[in-house]
Formats: structure tokens, C-alpha cells, sequence
């Protein structure tokens, strides 16, 4: 997952790009299932893509906005494709810094 700012705040919103390679092959054309979006352990909903497949670079742009009342600042997001081989997932952490943290 890439795109990410340096770091975020409580009630931001976050763009990012989930990307999928095999090796180090960008995947096109691979359906973007779903996203999940975890923050101090609760998932959050609404999780925007602006494409329902990945690019010729194998990127799928993606949306959310982190709440804003995080105590802890943990903050996860795993996202899930649909290849010709199967479902493929990536996830990474999302930097949050803050006031609570």
C-alpha cells in the first residue's frame, strides 16, 4: 500500500493506492473485493475506490476518513483482489499521530 502522508491526525481522510505485483509484475485488471479499515480495533466502514480493478500499474486508489476520536492511533487497512489464481490481500498500518496518542 502506498500513497500514504507522512503521518495523519484523528478525522483526516487518508488516499492511498493498494498495490497488487506478482513478483515484482504488476497485476492489471485484478477486481478490488474489499477493503477493511481497523481503527484501535474496530472496524470502520466506507472505504471509497475509485476504480473496481487495478490499473496497468496494478494500483487501486483508494478513500477513507479516520474517526475522530482515536485514543490509541492504531490503525490498519487490508485490502482483498480477486486474481485469475485466487483472492490476493495486502495490508499495511496507516501513520497516525495525535493530541490522544
Amino acid at each position: 500500500i502506498t500513497g500514504f502522508a507522512a503521518s495523519y491526525t484523528p478525522g483526516d481522510v487518508v488516499e492511498a493506492w493498494a498495490e497488487l505485483k506478482l513478483g515484482k509484475q504488476p497485476v492489471p485488471g485484478a477486481d478490488v473485493l474489499r477493503a477493511v479499515v481497523t481503527a484501535d480495533d474496530v472496524a470502520l466502514g466506507d472505504v471509497v475506490f475509485f476504480d473496481a480493478k487495478t490499473d496497468d500499474a496494478g494500483k487501486a486508489r483508494l478513500r477513507f476518513t479516520l474517526p475522530p476520536d482515536l485514543k490509541q492511533g492504531d490503525v490498519r487497512l487490508k485490502v482483498t483482489f480477486k486474481t485469475p489464481d485466487g483472492e490476493e490481500s495486502v495490508a499495511d498500518r496507516v501513520p497516525v499521530v495525535g493530541r490522544n496518542l
